[in-house]
């Protein structure tokens, strides 16, 4: 049995946004708490959700703050939140060794990304997190 994952989802493409969100309703395992349309956005529901989410999936090209910058604040200020999945359009090399001092390079997926792939890297995420039996 799988426990339900808290998950903040934060894309400033609403399109893009709300297809994740509804892949993630779709399998009974998630629980998708919030989402964002940037990273202050995200900030600002990390800091009005006391519990934290398990995971955090975010773009990285984002208007007002990116998810760079993002995961650099998370990091350092909401301990109870340090798992992401980042989904981007394209990636600088810049952008990818940033992602890798995070330790995140094996958790990056290419827009437009394959859903089994998407489902394959968070249940590895629930696995780091033993969520999985």
């Amino acid at each position: 049995m799988v426990k339900q994952m808290k998950v903040l989802v934060v894309d400033d493409d609403r399109v893009a946004r709300e297809t994740l969100i509804h892949i993630l309703e779709s399998v009974d395992r998630f629980d998708v708490i919030a989402w964002a349309k940037n990273g202050e956005d995200a900030i600002e529901s990390l800091a009005a959700f006391a519990g934290g989410f398990d995971l955090i999936i975010t773009d990285i090209n984002m208007p007002i703050m990116g998810g760079l910058q993002l995961i650099k604040e998370v990091r350092a200020n909401y301990n109870s939140c340090q798992k992401f999945i980042v989904v981007s359009g394209g990636l600088s090399q810049k952008d990818r060794g940033v992602l890798a001092e995070f330790d995140l390079s094996g958790h990056i997926l290419a827009k437009p990304y394959n859903i089994d792939r998407l489902i394959v890297m968070i249940d590895k995420v629930l696995s780091e997190l033993n969520y999985l039996a």
